[in-house]
């Protein structure tokens, strides 16, 4: 069974690409979820973004995602 793990990152993070890597030679999937505003998370395509300034919310909507 494959291990998934969360990647929390801004929408416009450049920087994700090395975590990425080492995800992906440590045999683990990855779902990235993005810092936005819940209203604007359709609007800008973002699917699993979190507004991370909402606490409860974010925490929230990261154990639904779990």
């Amino acid at each position: 069974m494959t291990r998934t793990i969360f990647l929390l990152a801004a929408s416009h993070s450049y920087r994700a690409g090395p975590f990425l890597a080492a995800a992906a030679e440590l045999g683990l999937a990855v779902r990235v979820v993005t810092d936005v505003p819940a209203p604007l998370a359709d609007l800008w395509q973002q699917p699993l973004g979190v507004d991370f300034n909402d606490v409860p919310a974010a925490t929230a909507a990261l154990i639904r995602l779990g």
